[in-house]
């Protein structure tokens, strides 16, 4: 490989840059700062191999245009970097018997890399923290946030809660009625409006499944606080569950009421002229409306995880989308 030496002027480091990358410019892995890559290697003898540089010198430069394929670990994280943010990456082995437990693992080859910002000492840190945080919520991308240790975790509803994912909430409820998979979810027949789960066309694109644990032939809706619901749906985007949907009586109201008053305390809003109240613990919302007795109108109970409900906002498709 011919390789061209060049000094960073901003850190003083000497890194070895791939002939190809003659003319262009990069970032300094070490401290980020650009450098000017020579159009000729510059007089004196070759470059000795790569093996025999110590390793500190080693150090391969994110020069644009880079392909992703060609990309090394360092460069990926010198990008990272020039960004202005942080990052450590953790390459391993892929497990063959499908277990992660890599602390167990001597053929894992486990090897950790940070940017140029932080020291061993301080990436180390980094991940011990990272084992004393929560999951949250997951983007688009794939990637998931991490919440730091002794925030409030999102209210839960009969055992269900909010930012659980559609694969735990079919396998708790996973059951067979005739040839019916349970639960009653609409990805088994997407891109089909269906009132009994409310879910319209458009839901596919924007990535929301809506689902239920009966089947309305049954006539066996689930209950709160003892309160039989004449609708009670699972919201779920992106494969999160961002809010649940309970409709029933009025009459009946004054005993959810007190059920939320006894668990949850005094509610933090309440409008009393339009009898809604409301619960919060920064990571989630309760929100208790009464309906009407004449003409009959159901109420309705909802618990909604502030950040997914936030990313399912907007998903509609606009008007103008439609010209």
């Amino acid at each position: 490989m011919s390789l061209i030496r060049v000094q960073c002027t901003q850190c003083g480091t000497a890194l070895q840059i791939r002939v190809e990358m003659a003319g262009q410019q990069g970032r300094c892995p070490k401290c980020g700062a650009t450098i000017e890559i020579p159009a000729a290697a510059p007089v004196g003898p070759p470059a000795p191999p790569l093996a025999a540089v110590p390793p500190a010198a080693v150090a391969p430069v994110s020069a644009v245009p880079l392909p992703l394929s060609a990309a090394t670990a360092p460069d990926m994280l010198a990008e990272i970097l020039r960004r202005k943010k942080s990052a450590v990456m953790i390459v391993f082995e892929t497990p063959t018997d499908g277990s992660y437990a890599l602390s167990r693992k001597v053929e894992a080859d486990v090897r950790c890399y940070g940017t140029a910002d932080m020291s061993d000492a301080q990436l180390m840190e980094v991940l011990a923290q990272l084992g004393h945080m929560s999951q949250g919520m997951r983007n688009q991308k794939g990637g998931f946030g991490l919440q730091p240790e002794g925030l409030p975790l999102p209210y839960e509803l009969k055992g269900d809660r909010l930012g659980m994912t559609l694969d735990e909430f079919k396998s708790k409820y996973a059951r067979r009625i005739g040839a019916m998979t349970m639960p009653y979810c609409s990805d088994n027949c997407p891109g089909q409006a269906n009132p009994n789960l409310w879910s319209e066309p458009w839901h596919v694109a924007a990535g929301l499944i809506n689902g239920r644990i009966d089947l309305p032939s049954e006539n066996n809706p689930p209950t709160i606080a003892g309160v039989r619901s004449e609708l009670f749906l699972y919201h779920f985007v992106d494969g999160r569950l961002f809010r649940m949907t309970a409709l029933f009586d009025t009459e009946a109201f004054h005993l959810i009421h007190n059920a939320l008053l006894q668990k949850h305390g005094p509610p933090l809003k309440e409008n009393k002229e339009r009898m809604e109240m409301s619960w919060e613990n920064g990571a989630s919302t309760i929100k208790l409306t009464r309906g009407t007795m004449r003409p009959k109108k159901a109420s309705t109970l909802l618990y909604i995880h502030n950040q997914l409900q936030k990313s399912a906002e907007g998903r509609a498709p606009q008007r103008s989308s439609d010209l």
